[in-house]
């Protein structure tokens, strides 16, 4: 067993995780001041386009690929995210950020 590779595999969550935290808190911070522009579900509408952008560029996934039963998790899933993602900048626009991201990470 080589432990140069285990070691570096239990690096890896908790590196994810500190990269989703700061990629939130950076987020909230652009998405603050732009309430003036634009309102809460616009600003959600263009984080989850960035999103996809950014994930069809680095994964590149088949589209054509899927089949008709996998597209209903698919949508369903990018509901639930539209849906959390909407519910948390509702919230940055009344709470302070550091409030409203905390009781989202802590989660249900």
């Amino acid at each position: 067993m080589n432990t140069d590779r285990t070691h570096r595999g239990r690096l890896v969550p908790p590196a994810l995780v500190l990269a989703q935290i700061t990629s939130l808190q950076l987020g909230s911070v652009v998405a603050k001041g732009a309430y003036d522009e634009v309102g809460a579900t616009a600003l959600a509408g263009m984080r989850l386009l960035f999103s996809a952008i950014i994930v069809c560029v680095l994964v590149r996934p088949r589209l054509s690929a899927m089949v008709g039963r996998q597209w209903w998790p698919t949508i369903a899933l990018g509901a639930v995210f539209a849906a959390m993602n909407v519910a948390y900048f509702q919230a940055i626009e009344h709470l302070p950020i550091g409030v409203a991201s905390t009781i989202e990470l802590l989660g249900p």
